[in-house]
């Protein structure tokens, strides 16, 4: 049968990766905020929901829920 060749590293352990240039540093952190933003915004709706629901509705009708203001009326 046929030789393996062992002498190349293999996987994330590699000393022949390359390290990430300035272009792509900043692309990776784009794509990361980017994520972030539409899962803060896929989230928040559900969260709202169940805010509502937990909550009486006599505040909801008034107006609905307001973070960090207590009760001003």
């Amino acid at each position: 049968m046929g030789t393996v060749n062992r002498t190349a590293p293999v996987g994330r352990g590699s000393s022949k990766l390359k390290s990430k240039s300035p272009q792509d540093r900043i692309l990776e952190a784009v794509v990361y905020l980017s994520m972030i933003g539409v899962t803060v915004l896929t989230i928040y709706p559900f969260l709202n929901v169940l805010a509502i629901s937990l909550n009486d509705s006599v505040d909801t009708v008034r107006g609905g829920l307001r973070s960090g203001q207590g009760n001003s009326r």
